[in-house]
This record gives C-alpha cells, structure tokens and sequence, in this order.
C-alpha cells in the first residue's frame, strides 16, 4: 500500500501471522523516504535560506571583480564562494577572499583570488582591498580509487602565479595563454572528467552571470530544434522532484589553438520515469565575448542512460551506477519525435515497471544533487507546460 504523492510516498506493508503462542497477530512495516523526515526538510529550508544569501553576496562582487566575470564567461565549469586569509602584520584582522575557481580541457585548474570587505549582513561586498591574484596549476595525474569507500585525489604537474595585468592579455587574446608564456596541453588527463565530477557536486556552483549565462543559453535555441524538442516532452514538472524535468546548460571548454578562439559544448539534459537520463550534446562556437552562440562545430549526439541500484547512496550521493546507455544521432532523434517520444522507434525499449523504493529514492537523491546550483532556463516560448502526453506516459511507471 502506498501512502502519499509518488516522490514522497510511505510504503506500508501488512502480514497477518500464526503464533502457536500469542495466536494470530498483525505485522505492519513502513518505510518511508528519509528525504521528506521533518529534520530533513527543516536542515533543507535552512540551507536554501543560507544557499540565497550567499548568491546575493556573490552576485554584489560582480561589478567591483570584472576579472571574476570573465573567468566564468571564458570557462563554464567555474564556481565562485568567499575565503579567508591572515595578512601579515595585522594582528589578528582577517582578509575576507572572493575566489573564483575553473576548470577546463580535463586537466587545467585556474585560481582567482581578491580580497575584499562586505557589510555587516555580509550579503554585499562594499569593496576590494587588493587586485585579484590567479593561479593556474595543470594536472599530471589523477590517483585513488572512485569505488563507494574511495577517493580520488588530484597529482599536479606544474603551478603558474600571475597578476591581474597579465590576465587582462589573456582575455584581450580570446584565451590565448602563450601571451604571457603558458603553453595549453589539448590532451584531457585520464579519469580528470571524473575529478572534476566529483569536485562540481561537492563545490557550491554560484554565479556571477546569471542573467547573461541564461541569454547566452536562450541564444541557442535556433540551432538546436531537438533541445526545444526534448524540453517540450519531458517539461520540468511545478513540484517537489526532479522527474520529470530538462536542464540547458554549457560545459566542457576545449582549448582549440590559437587560432580557433575557445570551443564550448551546449548541453540538454532530461530526466523521466524515475530510470532515464536524455542527454544531448553538440560543440558550439560563441562570439568573442562568449555571449552568443553563432554556430556550431558538428551535428548533436545523443545518450540516453538508464539509473542502475547503488545510484544516490546516502553517505555518497554523488556516485552513480548506469545500468546501460545507448548513444545515436540526430537522424534518430527525429524518428523518435515523430512516433511521439516512442524510443522503440529506434530499437531502444523503455522500461516502465515500477521503480523500487531505495533506487527511486537514490536516484531522486542524485538527480537533485548534480542539479541543485544550476538555473532552470527554458527554450520554450511560453512556461513549461503539460508537455506531450508520451512524456507522461513514460514517466508513469505502472
């Protein structure tokens, strides 16, 4: 017997027992989704109230730190949070830091770093009180074992420190590092994608571009009729969850040359049925202030990846477990859509049983966690609506 909305439903089951003692007797057990606990609800209302107050106060930096700004236009993957240092001669007085971290290529971590003061509330920053500092640091490789008990642990190669002066050439040259010296290695490290994974879901992703970040996605949305396309059957639905749901986002800088300015990838990812992630990705080129897509650099390539047990564990709710994945092109992406969201279409069966409690809770668990920073962006003309009835049909087990 289920108790409850799907996502937050209380399973009770009931056995009735002979006892050659007691005689007959009732069994009830009730497992419920420790998520939606009264404690766990109340430690997640107070973390989003944290959660709001600290995007304001990075927010505030953005026109006092331009240089933050274009870290996170140059690189995608780049979180911004506050620090603390202790500087020399000043007793006890504490530097509050606005650091800004990046990564691209799958092997470089570029660092900012300026001090700054906020007001009493510290919801604004009201000045700096230096110029920013970077430092770019280049993976040699990656050690450790990403198994449940595991860690993985980053060995680096080599540590660059520049000011802000020499920043400034490289943003002038589009990226270009050998302006001030630095030679880029094209070539990702081993298991670096899976660091890096790693280091985003454990890292607060708040940034300073929003507003532009959204306009640069909604730029988009003439070259990529599949993104509006999978939006429009798997709708992020107005309630508690993530199935169903569709994310636009950027991600993966390349360092293409000198000549080639910087390639990013523009990606739409999809949630339904409590089993599947659709995803969609295609390398794009940006104009010079990284602002606009102006075209693309190949067709989109899809992946739809089915959530295996162990997904979403609740001491490590970062690791996940695909049980299979089926990668095909735009041309079936189009057969999909006209059979109306039938993947059979295309050979690819679509499991609708239903889901068990602890999968459906740890895959909840991942879901909300690899997305919880990222901004809800809509290709669609209107508010997400109902969507395609296929779309529901998926996403109802039976």
């Amino acid at each position: 017997m289920l108790i409850g909305k799907e996502r937050t439903r209380t399973r009770v089951h009931c056995e009735v027992r002979a006892d050659a003692e007691r005689g007959w007797f009732v069994l009830y057990t009730i497992n419920s989704n420790s998520d939606f606990w009264p404690s766990a609800i109340r430690r997640r209302e107070e973390q989003e109230f944290y959660d709001r107050r600290f995007a304001r106060s990075v927010l505030s930096a953005q026109p006092l730190v331009p240089a933050a700004v274009q870290v996170e236009e140059m690189f995608p993957v780049t979180s911004h949070h506050f620090g603390r240092s202790r500087p020399k001669g000043e007793g006890s007085d504490l530097n509050d830091l606005l650091i800004a971290e990046a990564w691209f290529g799958d092997r470089y971590h570029l660092t900012l770093q300026v001090p700054i003061e906020r007001d009493s509330s510290l919801e604004t920053v009201t000045r700096l009180r230096g110029e920013p500092t970077f430092v770019l640091q280049e993976l040699e490789e990656i050690t450790g074992d990403d198994s449940f008990a595991g860690q993985l642990d980053p060995v680096w190669r080599s540590e660059r420190r520049f000011d802000l002066a020499a920043w400034n050439k490289v943003v002038a040259a589009h990226g270009d590092f050998s302006v001030i010296g630095i030679d880029i290695d094209p070539t990702p490290v081993p298991r670096a994608a899976d660091y890096i994974r790693h280091w985003r879901f454990e890292t607060c992703q708040f940034s300073v571009l929003r507003e532009a970040r959204e306009r640069a996605v909604k730029s988009a949305k003439p070259f990529f009729p599949a993104a509006v396309e999978i939006e429009r059957m798997f709708p992020t639905a107005d309630k508690e969850g993530p199935f169903p749901s569709t994310y636009h986002f950027f991600d993966a800088f390349v360092f293409t040359g000198k000549e080639s300015d910087l390639q990013k990838t523009f990606v739409t990812e999809a949630y339904f049925g409590e089993r599947y992630q659709l995803m969609m990705r295609c390398d794009v080129e940006l104009d010079k202030e990284n602002r606009t897509v102006t075209r693309l650099r190949g067709e989109p390539i899809f992946i739809l990846r089915e959530f295996g047990p162990g997904t979403g564990l609740i001491n490590k709710p970062t690791h996940v477990n695909w049980r299979r994945e089926h990668r095909f092109t735009l041309d079936d992406w189009n057969k999909v859509v006209a059979a109306k969201g039938d993947f059979s279409a295309i050979g690819i069966e679509i499991d609708k049983s239903r889901v068990s409690n602890s999968d459906s809770e740890g895959t909840w668990r991942y879901v909300s966690y690899q997305n919880r920073f990222r901004d809800r962006v809509s290709l669609l003309d209107g508010a997400a609506g109902d969507g395609d009835a296929r779309a529901k049909e998926l996403s109802e087990p039976r």
